[in-house]
């Protein structure tokens, strides 16, 4: 149903599972939904809004309402600490997540970290620093994790911390992790990968056909944000290659067309910017 874009109908199931759920448990899924509905609707600020009180209703830390460098860094610190202790075989090594709690919890930071890129930034690396550190302590959530142990790694790489080393290994033990699980979540992290993390140490041109891959196997499992997502990091680096203009003026023609067909308002903006 997400798939096909029928918004309308999706929106309807989710308010009747909601309707008659007679625990959280029963509701969670259809939070889930709801969140990835409101996100390729565009409608993001909302996607933050419910993070927050599902977090709540989770029993976690509530996220800081205001968010400065100085929350971040600090966010960050800590989560730097936890990591020291870790080796790559280590973190390959962790065992897998079963706390049903934490894994919900997971699930939801990852699906919010989106909205936070567009609409608030600075909350962006806070959810990803909250995730490393549940994977840490509670075990791996499948390629939840890997994600987010990804999202690590490309604020390593960032103005901020320039440690690209770091952070170029972080990407690769996520790759490594995420080969335990499947292709389903796959186009995310090839998103913070080969868009965000080898720019700096590989050509741009070795990103691009890892972009396209990430595309196509987000439109098979029905990821079309991360999927369209894809294609603008690819956008944006393929600028950058020297490749003639009417041919990528063309090429992007189609891949906004596409965009329009699924009706992604998150990340079909900044494809047409």
């Amino acid at each position: 149903m997400y798939c096909i874009t029928d918004f309308s109908v999706l929106e309807a199931v989710t308010e009747n599972v909601l309707a008659h759920a007679l625990c959280f448990d029963d509701e969670v899924t259809a939070h889930y939904y709801q969140m990835r509905y409101l996100t390729s609707q565009g409608k993001l600020k909302e996607v933050l809004c419910k993070c927050k009180d599902l977090l709540q209703k989770l029993g976690e830390e509530p996220l800081p309402s205001d968010i400065s460098m100085n929350v971040v860094m600090q966010e960050f610190a800590e989560t730097k600490t936890k990591m020291k202790g870790y080796t790559e075989e280590d973190l390959l090594a962790l065992p897998a997540m079963t706390n049903r709690n934490k894994l919900a919890v997971m699930r939801i930071l990852r699906y919010a970290e989106l909205a936070a890129f567009v609409c608030m930034p600075p909350l962006a690396p806070v959810l990803t620093f909250r995730s490393v550190k549940l994977t840490l302590e509670f075990g791996v959530a499948s390629s939840l994790s890997a994600s987010c142990i990804a999202s690590y790694g490309s604020w390593l790489v960032n103005q901020q911390i320039t440690d690209v080393e770091e952070g170029f290994n972080m990407g690769r033990v996520a790759g490594k992790l995420s080969n335990r699980y499947g292709e389903e979540f796959k186009s995310r992290l090839f998103i913070i990968i080969y868009g965000l993390i080898n720019v700096w140490r590989q050509p741009f041109q070795a990103s691009l056909d890892m972009l396209l891959k990430g595309y196509q196997i987000g439109m098979r499992f029905g990821d079309s944000d991360n999927a369209h997502t894809c294609l603008v990091v690819y956008g944006q680096i393929v600028i950058s290659c020297s490749c003639p203009l009417p041919q990528m003026v063309a090429n992007f023609r189609i891949y906004c067309k596409k965009m329009m067909l699924f009706k992604n308002h998150a990340v079909l903006a900044p494809s047409i910017v």
